[in-house]
């Protein structure tokens, strides 16, 4: 879990999370985005917009309780 939260983090993304399904999503959704920047349509250019987008958008809150312990071991 402390991983895929590093990511998210690091990054906005946890690896291997898609399915070929959303990533078809992504490049439907995103290829308007990187035709008008002028870019080139590829699977790097669409995800990378779409990581910004994530990043721009993303809320992150963790909450944890010392109370118990369990957390302290």
């Amino acid at each position: 879990m402390l991983e895929d939260v590093n990511s998210i983090l690091n990054s906005g993304d946890v690896p291997n999370l898609y399915e070929q399904v959303e990533l078809d999503l992504i490049e439907k959704t995103f290829k308007k985005t990187i035709t008008e920047k002028g870019l080139e349509i590829t699977p790097l250019n669409l995800f990378s917009e779409y990581l910004i987008s994530v990043k721009r958008s993303i809320h992150i809150v963790t909450a944890m309780s010392p109370m118990s312990s369990e957390f302290r071991t």
